[in-house]
Formats: structure tokens, C-alpha cells, sequence
């Protein structure tokens, strides 16, 4: 067995501490985080990532340069709030590797490394997850000595080592991006079915690996199949998701124990089309955010949902930058300001990020299979 240990300091532990505290106080919230989103510039087809402006719903650009990122899986992304680092995972233009991407939200410099590991397949990455209390980026892989189980592993985005973390364990079908970490239980979740038909909410171990639950999930008494999106609230540490129902969406709180879900939403969200994965979560404010068609219109647009499940505002967005961007954001994630910047240094002409940024927070070992 083999040990990864990370030890960082944390002033994010305190502003957790500072939020909850408001909360029950009854205190003014803080102010909501950034939304940010990449990009795709349809003259050169590059990607870039910009700043969502969610009072005009504006794309302003960032000021590094372009990624030529190849291929990249919808919604396969998250951020790091605390250091202000989103990442994602493409393949560069090569089918046969992937890359991690890690973007500074300070100006959009950038790195890339190609994922190594023996015994997963980086080719079969369809599910990440940033541990928000130590920073851990973890990816969900095709275990290479049993082609029917996945696996957890832990990536080092600098030098794009993967360390498999468990035994592994199978999914059966599963939602490609769907997504949430908490913090407080040490616990990635996901939705699959098991080799079954309906969802189920599992609950992985991020220590071990294993599996601890993997109930279906229910509403109203009967089992379901249109779960879209998942977000844990670290302010009200509870595990929600959007249902996909007759005539829009509905906000629901599920127990990952049992995969009961109980509705938040008074009523469903209207909206057109069925969207992919593509969401993002503030929980300084509580907002999710998602990609869906607005107004019947076929565009697609942003839609943004509060804790009580209901619509706090939707629309097309608009490309304020110098580019021709599509102005459909393949992935999203939410980064409080001010975002950190990073130290940076020139290789061959271009920024990239020196990650070694002060974090601090308590140590976190962790075995690895």
C-alpha cells in the first residue's frame, strides 16, 4: 500500500466557519461567487475561459491566451474555490491520451499534463470532483484489470500522475459529469444504475474507494430515471439534484443513505430541451446554475436556481469579448472573488501556473490501492 499525504493550510476552514455563523445569526450572507465558463472562439476553434456577468449575462473575456484543448467531455470539470483553479480534462487533439487542465480564474493562464497511470483507463474519464477542504482532485476511471468497474484515483495536476485509490467498483450505466463532494463526510457522489434502469446515488468513500451505499432514489414513494444534476451544499450540508419531470425541472434534496428525495422546489422550473450536464454551484449563496433552452427559442442559455428551488433569473447569454465565441458554455464552475493570483512563470512563450499556492489546510492521508 501506498501513502499520499497533503498537508495545506486553510483560511478556507474560516470563511466556512464565517458563513455558517451568518447563517444562523441570521446575518447578511456574503456576496455570490463568479460564474465562469469555457468557451469555444468559432473562428479558430480554441477554447477560452471567460467570466460570466450574471446580472447582464455577459461573457467577458479573460486576458490570457487561447487553449488549443482538442476534444473535452461536457461538464467534466470543477473548481477549486479556494485558490481559484478550474479544472478539466481533454485529450489535446490525440484520441489516445487525455490531459488534466488546470485554468487560473485570475487571467485564464493555464497548464496541461497528461494523465499516467498502469492499471486505469485515462481514456475513460468521465466524472471529477475537487475536495473543497484540501484541494484533492479526484477523477472516476475505467480500471484497467476488470473492464467492467470503475475506479477512484487521486490526480496530481501538475505532473498529471493519477494513484488509484480502492479495489473498484461498477457503476452499471451513469450520468457523465454528474458530480458532487462532501466535505464534511469525505464522500464523492455519483449517479448510476447499477446495471439496472433506475438512478441510484452513490456514495464513494474518497479514503478507500469502497463504495458506502448505493440506494435507488425515490420521490414520492417511486423509484426515478431523470436525475440531471447534482450539487452538496456545504453551508446547509445536504446533497441536492434537479429532476428532469413533465413541464420543467424540480430542486430536491436527497439522503445518500437511503435515496430518498424530497422535493424543494413548489414548483417544477419551466423550461425547453433537455440539457447536458453543464453546472455549476455557489454555495456562498446558494445558487445553482445550469445549461438549458430558453424560451422555446432553441438557444441555449443559463438558468440560475436558488436554495428554496426556485428560478432566480435564465437567460441567453451575450458575448461581450473581442471573439466570435459560442455562447453555450460547455463547462461552468462558481469561484468566489477575489480570485488569488497565481505565480506564474514563462515556458516556451507561454503563462503557465506554478500551483504551489499557500492553502494550508489540515492534513489529509490517504491509502492508496
Amino acid at each position: 500500500m501506498g501513502k499520499y499525504e497533503i498537508g495545506r493550510v486553510g483560511k478556507r476552514g474560516w470563511s466556512r466557519l464565517l458563513v455558517i455563523c451568518g447563517v444562523v445569526a441570521g446575518l447578511a450572507g456574503p456576496a455570490g461567487a463568479e460564474l465562469y465558463g469555457v468557451f469555444t472562439d468559432q473562428l479558430d476553434g480554441m477554447e477560452m475561459l471567460g467570466r460570466i456577468d450574471t446580472t447582464t449575462w455577459t461573457i467577458e473575456a479573460l486576458s490570457a491566451a487561447k487553449m488549443d484543448v482538442g476534444a473535452y467531455q461536457t461538464g467534466v470539470s470543477d473548481v477549486d474555490e479556494a485558490v481559484g483553479l478550474f479544472y478539466f480534462v481533454a485529450n489535446q487533439g490525440k484520441a489516445w491520451e487525455r490531459s488534466i487542465w488546470t485554468v487560473s480564474g485570475y487571467n485564464g493562464s493555464y497548464l496541461a499534463s497528461t494523465l499516467s497511470a498502469t492499471d486505469l483507463v485515462t481514456t475513460d474519464c468521465r466524472l471529477m470532483a475537487v475536495d473543497g477542504a484540501t484541494g484533492d482532485v479526484f477523477l472516476i476511471l475505467g480500471d484497467a484489470t476488470d473492464m467492467t468497474k470503475e475506479a477512484l484515483a487521486l490526480v496530481d495536476p501538475v505532473t498529471g500522475t493519477v494513484t488509484r485509490i480502492g479495489s473498484g467498483f461498477d457503476l452499471g450505466g451513469y450520468l457523465v459529469g454528474v458530480t458532487a463532494f462532501n466535505i464534511w463526510d469525505q464522500e464523492m457522489y455519483v449517479v448510476g444504475n447499477g446495471g439496472g434502469v433506475n438512478h441510484r446515488i452513490f456514495s464513494i468513500d474518497a479514503a478507500t474507494g469502497v463504495v458506502n451505499a448505493n440506494p435507488e432514489i425515490t420521490v414520492d414513494g417511486d423509484v426515478i430515471q431523470n436525475v440531471v444534476t447534482l450539487a452538496y451544499d456545504e453551508v446547509l450540508m445536504r446533497l441536492t439534484a434537479l429532476l428532469y419531470e413533465r413541464g420543467g425541472r424540480s430542486l430536491v434534496e436527497i439522503d445518500p443513505a437511503t435515496g430518498v428525495a424530497t422535493r424543494i422546489s413548489t414548483a417544477p422550473i419551466p423550461e425547453n430541451g433537455l440539457p447536458g450536464s453543464t453546472s455549476a454551484f455557489d454555495d456562498t449563496v446558494g445558487m445553482l446554475y445550469y445549461v438549458a433552452a430558453v424560451d422555446g427559442s432553441g438557444a441555449n442559455g443559463v438558468f440560475a436556481v436558488d436554495r428554496d428551488g426556485e428560478l432566480a433569473g435564465s437567460s441567453v447569454l451575450a458575448d461581450g469579448t473581442d471573439y466570435l465565441l459560442d455562447t453555450t458554455p460547455r463547462l461552468m464552475g462558481a469561484m468566489p472573488e477575489p480570485v488569488p493570483e497565481p505565480s506564474l512563470v514563462a515556458l516556451q512563450g507561454v503563462a503557465l501556473l506554478m500551483l504551489g499556492v499557500w492553502r494550508g489546510r489540515r492534513g489529509v492521508a490517504r491509502d492508496a490501492a
